[in-house]
This record gives C-alpha cells, sequence and structure tokens, in this order.
C-alpha cells in the first residue's frame, strides 16, 4: 500500500531535506505545561443561545485574542473577544451567499477576515468580522460525481489567494485486505476556477465499507505558503510549496506502536464502553497493517511544528473519530531541531498555539462542547 505524497509533474518532486534524529541538533526537547484550568472558556449548558452549540467543526483565534467558532451543526459562524464577549454572528443553512450546506473549516485572513470553507456548496466564503459578506466562490468545474470524488478537506489559502483542496475518493469495496480512500490534492484561483492538480495521497483504510479502527488519518497544517502533511503512519511529515520549488522531507523521532498489544487494548476499551457494534465487527478486521504514528499535526504562529504521538489506546479511528485529543505532543523548528515535549490535558482537542495561547476544543460528560483558551507555560 502507498502511503504519502504521489506528486503530478506540475510541482517538482525531491527531497531537499531528509532530518533524521541525529541529523537535527543535539539539543534536547525540554518539557512544556499546560494550564489546567482555561483562561477562557466559551460555551455553556443552557442560557443566552449565542454559548450553545451544536457541532462545533472548527475554530481559530486572532492576533487580538478574539475567538471564531464554526458551528456545522447550525450552519453559523460566530466571533467572540478576548475575554469570551459575543461580537458577532454570520451564516445560516442553505445554498445562497453566505449561507452554508456543511459549513467545515474556517481560517482567518489578517487583518480582519473571515474565511470559511462549505464542502456541501463546494464553496469557500469571506467575512468581515463583524459578520458583513465581502466574497464567496464555488470551485469549478463542478465537481461531486462519482467519477471526480467529493471536495472534502480544506488544505490551504496561500498569498495571492488561490487555495487548495482535496477531493476525496472512496477505496474499491471489497472484502479483504485493507483499501485505502484517495485524495485529490487541487488547486483552485480566487474566483474558484481550477488551475492545477498537486498530487495525490491516501484516506483511510477500509474493511469493505468500513474503516479499520487503525486506520491512518492524514492531516494538513500551513504556514505561510509552505503545507504541511503527514499520512499518520511513518512518523515521518513532508513539505510543499504553492511555489512548486520542491518538497522536502521531515523525518520524526516517533515509532509506532507494537501491533498485537495494540489490538489488545482496542479490545479491552471497547469491552469498558460496551460497545457491542464494534466489538462485533473486530474479529473480522484485518490485522496485517501497521499501527499509525502520528494523529494531529499543527504549525504554530512561529512556524514551530507541533506532532501528536498516536495512543492506540485513545486515538483508534473507532474511539476518536480522527480527531486527536490530549496526549504528548512533540515541538521542532522548521528545520527539525527538537524544541519541547507538551503533555495536552486528556480530552482536549488542540486546534491553534498563537504564542503562549493554546486554543483547544473540549466536552463534558454530557457531550456539551466549549471552546477554550488554555495558557503554554515553558519548563515542568
Amino acid at each position: 500500500m502507498r502511503h504519502g505524497w504521489s506528486f503530478s509533474g506540475v510541482v517538482a518532486v525531491g527531497v531537499l531535506c531528509s532530518c533524521s534524529p541525529g541529523a537535527v541538533g543535539h539539543r534536547a526537547a525540554e518539557p512544556w505545561t499546560v494550564s489546567r484550568e482555561p483562561e477562557v472558556s466559551i460555551g455553556a449548558v443552557e442560557g443566552d443561545s449565542v454559548f450553545l452549540f451544536q457541532r462545533i467543526t472548527d475554530a481559530r483565534m486572532t492576533v487580538d485574542g478574539s475567538v471564531v467558532v464554526a458551528d456545522g451543526g447550525q450552519s453559523v459562524i460566530r466571533v467572540f473577544d478576548q475575554d469570551g464577549k459575543f461580537l458577532a454572528q454570520m451564516g445560516r443553512e442553505g445554498q445562497g451567499p453566505g449561507e452554508f450546506s456543511r459549513l467545515k473549516t474556517i481560517w482567518v485572513v489578517p487583518p480582519d477576515t473571515i474565511g470559511a470553507w462549505d464542502p456541501g456548496n463546494a464553496r469557500v466564503t469571506y467575512f468581515t468580522m463583524d459578520g458583513r459578506l465581502t466574497r464567496s466562490a464555488r470551485l469549478s468545474p463542478p465537481l461531486g460525481s462519482a467519477k471526480a470524488g467529493t471536495p472534502d478537506v480544506f488544505v490551504a489559502e496561500f498569498g495571492d489567494g488561490s487555495f487548495a483542496v482535496g477531493i476525496y475518493r472512496a477505496g474499491g469495496i471489497k472484502v479483504g485486505p485493507g483499501t485505502p480512500d484517495s485524495i485529490s490534492i487541487e488547486q483552485f484561483g480566487p474566483d474558484g476556477a481550477f488551475q492545477r492538480h498537486i498530487g495525490e495521497v491516501d484516506g483511510l483504510t477500509r474493511f469493505g465499507r468500513t474503516p479499520i479502527p487503525f486506520s491512518p488519518h492524514p492531516d494538513f497544517a500551513q504556514h505561510g505558503d509552505s503545507v504541511y502533511f503527514t499520512d499518520g503512519m511513518a512518523g515521518r511529515v513532508e513539505v510543499w510549496s504553492s511555489e512548486r520549488s520542491g518538497a522536502r522531507t521531515m523525518e520524526l523521532p516517533i515509532e509506532a506502536s507494537e501491533m498485537e498489544g495494540a489490538w489488545k487494548q482496542l479490545e479491552s476499551t471497547l469491552q469498558a464502553q460496551d460497545a457491542s457494534m464494534w466489538l462485533g465487527l473486530l474479529p473480522d478486521m484485518p490485522r496485517e497493517e501497521p499501527i499509525p504514528s502520528i494523529l494531529g499535526l499543527l504549525v504554530d504562529s512561529a512556524g514551530r511544528l507541533w506532532t501528536k504521538k498516536y495512543d492506540p489506546a485513545t486515538d483508534a479511528l473507532w474511539l476518536s473519530g480522527g480527531r486527536a485529543r490530549g496526549g504528548e505532543w512533540s515541538v521542532m523548528t522548521p528545520g527539525g531541531t527538537p524544541v519541547a515535549t507538551v503533555q495536552v490535558p486528556h480530552g482536549l482537542a488542540l486546534l491553534q498555539v498563537t504564542g503562549d495561547r493554546m486554543l483547544t476544543l473540549s466536552a463534558d460528560t454530557l457531550g456539551v462542547e466549549r471552546v477554550e483558551v488554555h495558557m503554554i507555560h515553558a519548563g515542568a
């Protein structure tokens, strides 16, 4: 089975840097800690409707500390100030301008523009921070047919206003070894017009129609016009530029978990959760695939790379849904030099790191979602 990028001829292929642990410098990573209590918490069980979320799909911090939250359940985006005070709301369900069919990803375009990706409408939409619609662009040529695949993953917006989107295609349905989905990375202009094919990556691995529990989960992150990608399997991150100056590979000091122990951990967890449906499927799952190494990838405001080591006890797809929560994160410079290790508190999904602030998503025992800002402290 293939893993990683398969570049088209449009992007020059070459390993400009293969940063092995022994080649990235001798400095040891220092421990950083995360505040247990949040500095800001946005979300509630009851009360004012602007603090009640149905399904948070994404959130971002601005430079001044404001927090922007995408609620895919209600098809709205809400803006809060640095103290958690509600400021503005935009969007609603629908197919017209400023409306969403499946609100998934948001980002902030400095100084004061919110971008939103709606794969249901195959459209990017832009608002001011006070909620005014400025422009939108629907992808063309039309996508979504069985042959073309389904627009799904927003990869990056570049400095020239163009953007990259992953078009998802389900793997072949068969009984046998795991069959990977594929994601075709395409670049579109600011008006949504197709520009070029960038490459292909593997998506989830399936057995029949069901993703296998230890399916790798591909992830993307952006810093400037550089895009970082991991297929989740080997401890490896690919880096490429929209300027098509080449690609490089960062080798991370992360080893995959032992296979037999991982399956035993999963079965034990499913039994503890009384997950009868998954327990019924478990005996038929193929077990020849290796265990992933990474679940979680981002680049902080200083350009440092954050990766989360895959934990079979919590990160199996059947348990996590593909969203990394808590766990041990490694921080390194763009050149691969270790900077820090960070133990993110259990249950917190890490969304963004800006300066010494960490934006996270949490859910309580009732399933009530909150966006929280935690502080990061250097040293144990």
